[in-house]
């Protein structure tokens, strides 16, 4: 089951580390465009693996371990809290796009982090062994 309350702040966390890609790959955009968004691909990518792992290496009832769809669920829930971010600087007029650009461009890459977020705890959640 995802809990709210530590959700939000990893989800938070991912979006200030890509914050911070964001910045120290901004001289590189005008430079070489595709390889500015590659790299901010991968980084978006090591970044949500890392918070997901992080996540799973603490306790959880045995009753209830994470699975496929507790991941889908949290990274659902990062990506949301990473778009909200990205609107609340939106709103200060820190982004030079407009908001269906900002939705082509940007929040669709935060795609990635519910998927990966699925995928590895599916495949992290322990399994019964079968009986031969």
């Amino acid at each position: 089951m995802v809990r709210l309350r530590r959700a939000l702040p990893y989800g938070a966390g991912i979006w200030v580390c890509l914050v911070v890609v964001s910045l120290v790959l901004l001289p590189l955009e005008d430079a070489n465009e595709a390889v500015h968004e590659s790299l901010k691909s991968c980084a978006l990518v090591g970044i949500v693996l890392a918070f997901t792992v992080r996540r799973l290496s603490r306790p959880v009832p045995a009753d209830r371990p994470p699975g496929m769809v507790d991941g889908l669920v949290t990274g659902l829930v990062w990506a949301a809290v990473a778009v909200l971010l990205d609107l609340g600087l939106f709103l200060l007029g820190a982004f030079n796009i407009g908001l269906g650009a900002y939705f082509a461009d940007v929040a669709s890459s935060y795609l990635v982090i519910p998927v990966t977020t699925a995928i590895v705890a599916g495949y992290l959640t322990p399994r019964v062994p079968s009986r031969a």
